[in-house]
């Protein structure tokens, strides 16, 4: 090109960011991801969370929670053995003829 300036290896070369400008990007990233890490931690519950989600992925959802002290089976699985205590006291008074 006679009388311009060609500045055509100026666009097709990349852009090059200096130590210095490049230093606080670096030291946000890690700052974000450690607190990333840890905030989820300082939460109570997070750790039930989890094992109440591995134990729905591994069993499927139970009538009853595996993990609290006084958690109690559900009313139908009560009436169901209740009504099977019923029927072997039966069949051991009148036999299997009431059946």
């Amino acid at each position: 090109m006679t009388g311009g300036v060609d500045r055509g290896d100026e666009i097709n070369r990349p852009l090059h960011l200096s130590g210095w400008l490049a230093l606080p990007f670096a030291v946000l990233a890690v700052v974000s991801a450690l607190y990333a890490a840890t905030a989820m931690v300082q939460a109570p519950d997070t750790w039930i969370g989890l094992a109440g989600g591995r134990q729905i992925a591994a069993h499927g959802v139970n009538d009853t929670d595996p993990f609290s002290f006084n958690s109690r089976p559900s009313a139908a699985a009560a009436l169901d053995s209740a009504i099977e205590r019923m029927d072997r006291a039966r069949e051991r008074v009148w036999g299997r003829a009431f059946r």
